[in-house]
């Protein structure tokens, strides 16, 4: 079965991750996606699904109204904005949880997530030294410690951002151009010098804009990330800040990513099996409804 793929690139942030949704087979329903975090407004973006095998662009749906509830209890009711988008007055904060409530005639969709607490960068370092990888590639080689907490289940998602500070430069905020990082080796040491694997993490070491993984195997521990960061954005010539980004990831936001990126594995590889249903956490619908928190480790080079 052939599944009709549209890029929708939502730019969320300058390090967001881009919307990839995979459509149902008789084009009725609403892709819905929102990845929110503490100190911005709650977005919410909306399209209709269209038929499999139709060319027809896919479009916003600007119809709505939408319920927002924070902790199970209604705040406020939002409608799309001249840009078809849906802007909360709701800032999240930490360690809430939030949902979303709509219809479309006797159809009903809602979705619920929270923000995780968020888990702090303890070090981070760059070398200067462009170091070859056994993949065929180069990247200065980098890492990141961080204290993953005791007795719950924890999912990250680790960013590079460039910041050129020509004009000066902001604070640990995620002001900065994602920059591409390499994995060799899908492993972190913990405190007691003994390779564990990342869970689900990605399958490959090409080029990637973000390193997704589950606490399984190291729950509680120091441990440290180790990576490559491609020599794409940086000029060491250059006043620039290197940005670490840890995000601290809801389940259903680590779902989605491990998922499209199983999908993406299979579509570059040119593999005829059936498609991998990216997955969704929205009642009735599809997309990610999903909070986060972060971190941020600053280097000046």
């Amino acid at each position: 079965m052939r599944s009709l793929i549209f890029l929708l690139f939502v730019i969320l942030l300058s390090c967001e991750t881009a919307v990839d949704p995979r459509l149902p087979d008789n084009g009725s329903g609403l892709v819905i996606y929102s990845f929110f975090r503490p100190g911005s407004p709650l977005k919410i973006d909306v399209f209709n699904t269209v038929p499999v095998l139709q060319t027809e662009t896919i479009q916003r749906n600007r119809d709505l109204t939408i319920r927002i509830l924070e902790n199970g209890a209604f705040v406020e009711e939002i409608t799309a904005d001249q840009q078809g988008v849906y802007r909360s007055n709701t800032v999240p904060a930490e360690q809430n949880s939030y949902s979303f409530e709509t219809a479309v005639g006797e159809r009903s969709f809602s979705a619920t997530s929270h923000i995780p607490e968020p888990v702090r960068i303890s070090s981070a370092r760059m070398s200067e030294t462009i170091q070859y990888i056994n993949s065929g590639e180069y990247g200065y080689p980098a890492e990141i410690s961080l204290a993953d907490p005791h007795e719950t289940a924890n999912f990250y998602s680790l960013e590079i951002l460039v910041q050129n500070c020509s004009s000066g430069c902001t604070g640990d905020d995620l002001q900065g151009s994602l920059n591409e990082v390499l994995v060799e080796e899908l492993k972190v040491n913990t405190s007691g010098n003994t390779d564990v694997d990342i869970v689900g993490g990605p399958q490959q070491i090409d080029g990637l804009k973000y390193i997704y993984f589950s606490d399984e195997g190291f729950d509680g521990e120091l441990v440290t990330l180790k990576f490559f960061i491609v020599p794409m954005l940086i000029n060491l010539n250059k006043d620039q800040n290197i940005k670490f980004v840890l995000k601290s990831i809801a389940r259903e936001y680590y779902e989605y990513l491990r998922t499209s990126d199983f999908q993406h594995e299979l579509e570059e590889e040119g593999n005829l099996s059936e498609p991998v249903q990216i997955a969704t956490n929205i009642e009735n619908g599809l997309g990610t409804f999903a909070g986060y928190s972060f971190s941020v480790y600053t280097v000046k080079h």
